[in-house]
């Protein structure tokens, strides 16, 4: 299994990379325009979705430390990991009142 971490420049901003463990090839991260174009049909903010993800999550007996920053990095093209992925899509699909199948990029 491979270790990824975005890079901060120090002043609070990452440059957009993913840079693997030291001796590992750096590979840039893709927006992810799929879940922003959802996320702008839902009309919610980034908080707001967050706060859906928590509360579904919750639903199903899992909290979830789910934040405005982390919706933030997923539309910079991190990939939700389980069980987020699957709340996600699930809180899309309710928001929308239609099936999301996924949200990858």
């Amino acid at each position: 299994m491979q270790h990824c971490e975005v890079v901060n420049s120090g002043r609070g901003q990452s440059d957009g990379l993913v840079r693997r463990k030291p001796g590992r090839e750096t590979v840039p991260q893709t927006p992810n325009t799929r879940l922003k174009i959802l996320l702008e049909e839902t009309s919610w903010s980034q908080a707001q979705l967050a706060s859906a993800v928590r509360a579904i999550g919750a639903e199903h007996g899992q909290p979830l430390a789910c934040h405005q920053s982390t919706v933030s990095r997923w539309l910079s093209g991190t990939a939700p990991r389980p069980p987020e992925a699957a709340v996600l899509v699930e809180a899309l699909s309710r928001r929308l009142g239609r099936p999301v199948s996924e949200v990858s990029p």
